[in-house]
């Protein structure tokens, strides 16, 4: 298993008369097999790229002869991409500053609805500290020269990113 692929190794049929080995996918046990793929006799494994992270996909093997007859299908087996947790980071961060006011803009091309940003702030010992949350890809507030900023993305199934570059206000 991977972040983005499930991969499956299997034992195909060794019968001579084997024309066809059929894959099969489908994502609720309850549903019809949906045919998928067609696997090679010489083939003993398929590396499935079309899946989405947290998904469970099961799997089944059907082999067909050359009078057209159909095997049963195979024992399923079931495959999940992982989520490793690690999200992309924020992009073009920028910081303007107008009349002691500051505004830091930034864009994350991954943004729904359980996603957050946390804004990291230099405390007096010079360390980012976290400081504030946001659902917006803006943060404002009164500023003081020098002081910087980074970005972190969150989300609600525990996910984050690298922290952002740091922005600084170097005129008031």
């Amino acid at each position: 298993m991977g972040k983005e692929t499930i991969e499956l190794e299997f034992v195909l049929s060794s019968s001579d008369d084997v024309i066809a080995q059929t894959l099969y996918r489908k994502i609720d046990l309850n549903e019809a097999w949906e045919e998928y793929a067609t696997i090679e006799n010489d083939e003993n494994k398929f590396i499935d790229k079309e899946v989405k992270t947290g998904v469970k996909y099961y799997y089944s093997l059907q082999a067909k002869d050359d009078s057209d007859n159909l095997s049963e299908f195979s024992v399923p087996v079931m495959g999940k991409p992982y989520d490793d947790g690690i999200r992309p980071p924020v992009q073009n961060i920028k910081l303007s500053n107008q009349k002691n006011q500051a505004s830091i803009t930034w864009e994350y091309k991954e943004m729904d609805d359980k996603t957050y940003f946390v804004i990291y702030k230099k405390n007096q010992k010079g360390n980012l500290v976290q400081y504030k949350s946001v659902s917006e890809m803006i943060f404002s507030e009164k500023v003081k020269l020098n002081d910087e900023f980074a970005v972190k993305v969150f989300t609600k199934d525990g996910g984050q990113s690298k922290i952002s570059k740091i922005v600084k206000v170097v005129k008031i």
